[in-house]
């Protein structure tokens, strides 16, 4: 299924790790974090402090189910239902480990129109220096973490900060940028093929990585 540039299973699974491992490694070990699948549309939650076991896990939906794999940004404080996410009412997100930006470059599967051209002209919209910057295989997702994981007690607020945020550089791009701000958001997880096309399955993976973190 899978072309030349196949990466060993055991590099992907690293891949996967080292990115949640930046996100996650200042949680609470009593916060979950999740992974969800494209087009079965499971959930499979973990111990914030087994993120090896969910690195491996994602490796291993993406290729013997052959699954869209994402994870849910932000933690909830307990497992999930397999057949739910991460919700305002029922389960609500209760930490945030970064703030994200989710840019689509156009061709492949993207049919919105003024779309970035590609994923360099991409990375120049980018404000600041982000702490992870992934290659999605259909455009690019950054991520500003922080350096202590954000409580969020008041998710009205916490979801209005997060709005703000990706307004500000909507506003200033020429290009247009999906409004992602919601806090149950669930983004690819690196180290995972992006197959929406299985004829052409893309590598989604770490660009730049840095120890930079923001307040």
């Amino acid at each position: 299924m899978f072309n030349k540039n196949t990466r060993a299973r055991a590099d992907r699974i690293t891949l996967a790790a080292d990115f949640f491992q930046r996100l996650y490694g200042k949680f609470n070990r009593d916060s979950y974090v999740y992974l969800w699948t494209f087009p079965t549309k499971k959930t499979y939650s973990f111990r914030a402090d087994d993120l090896a076991t969910m690195a491996e896990k994602a490796i291993c939906l993406n290729d013997k189910q052959q699954q869209n794999v994402y994870f849910g940004v932000c933690s909830v404080n307990k497992p999930l239902p397999s057949n739910k996410r991460a919700n305002k009412i029922d389960f609500p997100p209760n930490f945030q480990p970064a703030i994200w930006l989710d840019i689509d470059v156009a061709g492949g599967n993207h049919k919105g129109t003024n779309l970035v051209p590609d994923v360099e002209t991409a990375l120049t919209l980018l404000p600041l220096q982000p702490s992870i910057v992934v290659n999605s295989g259909g455009g690019i997702h950054a991520y500003y973490v922080f350096d202590t994981p954000l409580t969020l007690a008041d998710l009205h607020s916490s979801q209005l900060r997060n709005k703000s945020f990706l307004d500000s550089i909507r506003r200033s791009s020429p290009y247009s940028i999906d409004s992602v701000d919601d806090l149950s958001r669930v983004l690819r997880v690196p180290g995972t093929y992006n197959l929406k096309d299985p004829a052409n399955p893309l590598l989604c993976h770490v660009l730049q990585s840095n120890d930079s973190s923001y307040s």
